[in-house]
């Protein structure tokens, strides 16, 4: 009777659950924007375009791109090679970890970081610009905090290699595309976003995979439980293929979730924090989230960064007498390196106090106001919370 009883509870529970998660999406839908036209059109035709996608980026902070140039060939390449590393032996992929999983590393952060961490596995993958020569000439890059070479595992070899910082090149060429949409948006002067993609940036590549039947990370508010937590990206843009699996959800501006579909000829693409600040919250960032499934998902999402030096400020014509500046002034890898630490897989068993020692060291960050604290992030007048970061 006992164990009846229980059986009927657990099943009243599930089915809770699930009318909860039933009432909590959202019926509205993410946007989804042709930008053919933004390589190939007349002016008029881009304007049209960068339209719909600033109204995308404000209304939702999320919006998938089609007719992107990037040939599908090259996507079910990467994924398959993805896949490939994924299926390696742990011995193999712990490899290439940086020092926190892999006491022989000398890096600290790119390369595999195991499920372990939080509750999925991820190879990062930094400028390909890294991984050539000094003797090119290329010292005072390869010198700054936190640039370094990413380690790619010896046993798939140096086409498997060139395949993944061939892709990584062409994300970087739909990353500029967007950034010079906005400024059309938002009637900036040219280059004033792109031009934080003129030096060698800290865009990010990476592969995330999720265990088939591992267990949920957190359990959300109202019960749903996830495989990644709530959360906005602390970049530019994210610009995210899913390979085969959904689960990707982004909040409506009414607290419901928005399911975000898979689709083959498209990618999404969500503002990341550090844009919500470039353009004084005109375009803003939103908190997104991967619901639990049991069955192995796997995603790519291409995180958009400055250059190290470029500095994070309100820019204009989004700061005006009567809308004045949100944020202060900081310096691009100081941001991003205080911003990641809210994350598990960024965490380092010791703090990295290059990124200090660079900028009081320096004689050319003058000007710049960025603090070792959290208040940095946040608009003035705001508490410095989860949300706002």
């Amino acid at each position: 009777m006992m164990v009846k009883l229980r059986l009927v509870a657990k099943a009243f529970a599930m089915l809770c659950l699930l009318v909860h998660n039933a009432y909590s999406k959202s019926s509205a839908e993410i946007p989804v924007v042709d930008i053919g036209p933004l390589r190939s059109g007349t002016l008029a035709e881009k304007i049209k375009v960068a339209e719909q996608l600033g109204q995308a980026a404000r209304d939702f902070g999320f919006f998938q791109i089609a007719n992107h140039t990037v040939p599908q060939r090259l996507i079910d390449d990467v994924i398959a090679r993805a896949w490939q590393f994924f299926r390696l032996p742990e011995k193999n992929k712990k490899e290439v970890s940086p020092k926190s999983f892999n006491p022989a590393s000398t890096g600290k952060y790119r390369g595999y970081f195991p499920p372990s961490v939080n509750g999925k596995a991820g190879y990062d993958i930094g400028n390909p610009i890294l991984n050539l020569s000094p003797a090119l000439g290329l010292g005072q890059i390869q010198r700054l905090p936190m640039h370094e070479a990413t380690p790619f595992p010896r046993v798939l070899g140096v086409e498997w290699q060139a395949t993944i910082q061939q892709y990584y090149a062409t994300m970087a060429g739909v990353s500029h595309d967007l950034l010079g949409a906005f400024e059309l948006y938002l009637k900036m002067e040219p280059g004033a976003l792109t031009s934080m993609l003129d030096e060698p940036t800290m865009s990010t590549l990476r592969f995330n995979h999720y265990p088939e039947d591992f267990k949920p990370v957190e359990q959300a508010e109202g019960g749903s439980l996830l495989r990644c937590e709530t959360h906005v990206d602390n970049d530019v843009l994210t610009v995210l293929y899913q390979a085969d699996r959904g689960g990707l959800q982004a909040e409506a501006k009414d607290g419901t979730w928005i399911d975000v579909p898979v689709r083959q000829d498209a990618f999404v693409v969500n503002v990341g924090y550090a844009l919500q600040r470039l353009t004084n919250g005109h375009l803003k960032a939103t908190n997104h989230r991967v619901v639990f499934q049991k069955e192995e998902r796997l995603s790519m999402p291409f995180f958009t960064e400055a250059s190290y030096n470029y500095l994070i400020r309100p820019l204009p014509p989004t700061v005006t007498a009567s809308t004045p500046a949100k944020w202060p002034t900081i310096p691009y890898g100081k941001y991003i390196h205080l911003a990641n630490q809210k994350f598990k897989e960024y965490a380092r068993e010791e703090e990295d106090t290059s990124v200090d020692a660079y900028l009081r060291d320096s004689t050319t960050r003058e000007g710049t106001h960025g603090k070792s604290t959290s208040t940095a992030f946040a608009p003035t007048g705001a508490p410095a919370n989860r949300s706002e970061l």
